[in-house]
């Protein structure tokens, strides 16, 4: 469930990204959000191999909740580097506009 769930997000990120403007910096998220499904990819890949075999895609309650708590941080975390760009995007242009009226005194 994490694999399907965290591979459908990325899709669904990835989709955003690549139709609408990077605005808010959705390339990034998107990166997260592969980097996740690759990282649960090779953790099933390799515990079912270790095991002998199984049950794959592990279908229950407690992997669904476990997927949305390994989606939540990643766009908690993405919200703050988002804002901490638009503000030291925010201090740059602030910046200029004060060297510019400093170079017309």
């Amino acid at each position: 469930m994490w694999l399907l769930i965290s591979a459908m997000t990325a899709l669904i990120v990835t989709a955003v990204y690549l139709f609408y403007c990077d605005k808010y910096k959705i390339g990034t998220l998107a990166l997260a959000f592969w980097g996740l499904t690759v990282c649960i990819f090779i953790d099933h890949t390799l515990a079912f191999f270790m095991e002998g075999g199984g049950e794959y895609p592990e279908i229950s309650a407690e992997a669904l909740v476990l997927s949305f708590c390994m989606i939540v941080p990643i766009f908690m975390v993405w919200e703050v580097y988002v804002a901490v760009v638009k503000l030291r995007e925010k201090h740059i242009s602030d910046m200029k506009e004060v060297e510019k009226i400093a170079e017309g005194v």
